[in-house]
């Protein structure tokens, strides 16, 4: 395994209003929280493909989803994270 690309990124979550159906005589949901998140996102070369990696800043577990190639990973970065082509960070 082997770290091709890493970021870091800050979010905005939450604030989601509520959809779907509700019982008869249930008032409506307030929306969600919004929090600020801190992201490392890595793109990881394993045998076979890449992973996109994603953990929560303090939080000691992760994400990570794998793709066949480097491009569909970096893809998968820019829409769920919004990690452009220039926002990966240059690595040692």
């Amino acid at each position: 395994m082997r770290v091709v690309k890493q970021a870091r990124v800050v979010l905005r979550e939450g604030g989601v209003e509520h959809s779907g159906w509700l019982p008869h005589g249930v008032s409506e949901p307030v929306r969600t929280p919004e929090r600020i998140v801190t992201y490392d996102v890595r793109l990881v070369e394993i045998q076979g493909g890449f992973l996109l990696e994603s953990q929560e800043a303090g939080v000691a577990h992760g994400y990570d989803s794998w793709f066949e190639t480097l491009q569909q990973a970096e893809q998968a970065a820019r829409e769920e994270f919004g990690v452009s082509a220039n926002g990966w960070a240059a690595l040692p």
